[in-house]
């Protein structure tokens, strides 16, 4: 799977063969690491993908996710 990561500066990012994403705890949300990525929600938390690369992101920062297989 290929995600492509839109921030909201602008900036794009590609994460090859991506295999988790962590979704981190908050005082809502409880941490998950979640693999069924047709069904991801982009909650107000921070998450880790990690594929060929490794990236941990607030979901503030994000404008939209892209999923390829």
């Amino acid at each position: 799977m290929q995600a492509t990561i839109k921030l909201k500066d602008g900036e794009y990012i590609g994460i090859d063969n991506l295999q988790l994403i962590r979704q981190h705890e908050t005082a809502y949300l409880k941490p998950v690491d979640i693999t069924d990525f047709e069904n991801f929600k982009l909650y107000q938390t921070q998450y880790t993908f990690i594929g060929n690369t490794i990236h941990l992101l607030h979901s503030d920062d994000i404008m939209y996710i892209s999923f390829e297989k």
